[in-house]
């Protein structure tokens, strides 16, 4: 299959249209900002990434901690970049999800003096901050390694290290509310790992050596070790095939890749490659097979290289590493696939830098197959370093108790502070092309709209992923765009209006005699009333009645006597335009009987 042009077909109303999305590749050198140190990335629905990450900057002061996101469409631009500040702690940012509604949430662990907690960072797909929270884990010392979301769940899953205790591993759930249900920890467990929720929404672990599946309320499925030599050791995974799980190990110079069923049981382990030690990059690719991204030592640097492997069997269907005129830093890979067929993969420089590099950090997108236009900027070349696999691998069941962790959310203490952060990056290749903005603006009064149909049936609303003709009643800027990276096209409509004022009427008199002519005190107005909220007083200022919409000249002890009234009405209304409008009045009421 050809990816270099893939033809979507999109629902909207009953109707059936189609867009042609052009897959791009791109090469981007990112900001080696000395603050930061292990940016991932997350992809949203509409192709989109998110670049996450923290800074070091109050290490050693344990306070004005910073998580940074960034928004990038799929050419490579940036769409926005914020900063999200706390002045109490510390924050070290691990991982980073997106759920239901585009929803961006960031995980990581906090540090108050001597106080070590996680955080939990809830952000909207326009950068706006929706919560903040700190957990508490009841434990001296923890590490937080990653998180994963499925249909409304979220997974936190790290490391708890006391003094007095072995390591233990937890896994804590939360929802997208940021509300705590349930936590376990176990053991045995090491100081590195990953977890995921698979497709039977059960939680799937790994720290070193071992393995486990706990199911969706947190009982133990089955918890295995994996046993090699002394010198072997798994790495990386677990990633989610069909049919199980793929995990990476290491030994002497070499890595392999093997694959557990849903039970934990081996169904098969790869050919040897020569490599250094690390955590490669799994994924599944669209035809059900495998592909691998990690680092290979080519002379005295590291280059991008690249591993697909059979599904069934681990059998290795191409080997390729990544030649370019620049060179690049290659740690901590991070990988996402998106729904075009292209593969985006970040980079992470290696902090202790060996030799001078061109480009510390990267952010690098390609098709997954197909012809890749690249201007000659880089090409893949075969290698053949793999050698057959003798290494002994074999699986023990482990004992292990999982009682429940504590876990408390508390509340916040000061502000989150949400800046723009400045996120510089460079076209390396030349393969971005800037879009062409076309601009429609228009002002008009508060009570009319404007119809608007699009010009091409390639342009699709940014805010509601669809071609459909709209009518605008709200002041504001719209886009649509074509979503052509060779060829954007932008279009702007810009619509001003005037605030539209509610007019509010109060009566100043009552005849409460049950004719069901002014029987009641009620706001009347041009606008819809949502909500109203009344307050009587009587002529010495004593409160005498207090309720919502209506009042009919009596209170819980019956009729109240004729006289004056000054009544507060506090209301909530909404204008022609759907805007909210909030307002308070006093009126002097006669009450008549």
């Amino acid at each position: 299959m050809q990816w270099s042009c893939l033809l979507n077909i999109i629902f909207v109303f009953g109707l059936i249209f189609t867009v042609d999305l052009s897959a791009q590749s791109y090469l981007l050198s990112l900001p080696d900002d000395a603050e930061t140190f292990n940016r991932r990335i997350a992809l949203f629905a509409n192709n989109d990434i998110l670049i996450a990450d923290s800074s070091d900057d109050g290490i050693f002061t344990i306070s004005n901690g910073k998580v940074f996101l960034t928004r990038i469409d799929k050419c490579g631009n940036v769409v926005w970049s914020n900063s999200y500040e706390r002045s109490t702690e510390y924050l070290e940012f691990k991982d980073v999800v997106i759920g239901k509604n585009e929803v961006i949430f960031a995980y990581g662990s906090a540090y108050r003096g001597g106080q070590e907690m996680l955080f939990l960072l809830k952000v909207d797909q326009d950068g706006n901050l929706l919560n903040f929270k700190l957990i508490q884990t009841g434990t001296i010392d923890h590490f937080s390694y990653s998180m994963d979301i499925k249909d409304g769940v979220i997974m936190l899953y790290g490391l708890l290290l006391d003094f007095e205790t072995q390591k233990e591993g937890f896994i804590s759930i939360f929802d997208e509310g940021l509300q705590h249900k349930w936590g376990k920890h176990f053991a045995p467990f090491e100081s590195e790992g990953d977890a995921l929720i698979d497709s039977q929404g059960r939680f799937i672990c790994r720290s070193g050596p071992f393995h486990y599946a706990f199911d969706p309320e947190g009982k133990l499925v089955w918890a295995k070790e994996v046993l090699l030599d002394n010198s072997a050791l798994p790495v990386s995974g677990p990633c989610e095939v069909s049919g199980g799980f793929i995990f990476e190990a290491y030994r002497d110079q070499q890595i392999f890749f093997y694959k557990l069923d849903y039970d934990g049981n081996l169904i098969w382990k790869s050919n040897k490659i020569t490599a250094a030690k690390f955590g490669a990059d799994i994924s599944a690719r669209a035809d059900g097979n495998i592909t691998v991204l990690y680092k290979q030592a080519m002379g005295s640097e590291n280059v991008l290289s690249r591993l697909d492997l059979n599904n069934s069997n681990g059998q290795i269907l191409q080997h390729q590493y990544l030649e370019i005129e620049h060179s690049i830093d290659v740690d901590h890979l991070y990988s996402s696939r998106d729904h075009l067929g292209n593969i985006r993969v970040l980079g992470n420089k290696v902090l202790l830098e060996r030799y001078s590099i061109d480009i510390p950090y990267f952010l690098f997108q390609f098709p997954v197959e197909g012809q890749e236009e690249n201007n000659g900027c880089y090409q893949w070349n075969d290698l053949n370093i793999n050698s057959p696999n003798e290494i002994p691998l074999r699986l023990s069941d482990i004992d292990t108790m999982i009682p429940d962790t504590r876990m408390m959310v508390l509340n916040t203490e000061g502000m989150t502070l949400v800046q723009d952060y400045e996120f510089p990056v460079q076209d390396i290749c030349g393969l971005i092309v800037d879009p062409e903005i076309i601009v429609s603006d228009t002002l008009l009064e508060c009570d009319q709209e404007w119809k608007i149909s699009l010009p091409a049936s390639d342009l699709i609303w940014e805010d509601l992923g669809n071609n459909a003709d709209r009518i605008l009643k709200n002041s504001g800027t719209y886009r649509a765009s074509n979503h052509d990276c060779r060829e954007p096209k932008i279009h702007e409509y810009v619509l001003s209006k005037p605030d539209c004022t509610c007019e509010v009427y109060l009566p100043n008199a009552i005849s409460a005699n049950g004719d069901q002519l002014n029987d009641v005190f009620e706001i009347y107005s041009d606008c819809i009333v949502q909500q109203v909220h009344l307050t009587v007083f009587n002529r010495w200022g004593v409160k005498v009645y207090e309720g919502n919409s209506v009042w009919n000249g009596r209170n819980l002890n019956g009729d109240l006597e004729q006289g004056t009234y000054i009544i507060k009405v506090d209301y909530i209304l909404t204008d022609t335009n759907g805007q909210t409008q909030e307002g308070s009045q006093t009126q002097e009421v006669i009450l008549i009987r």
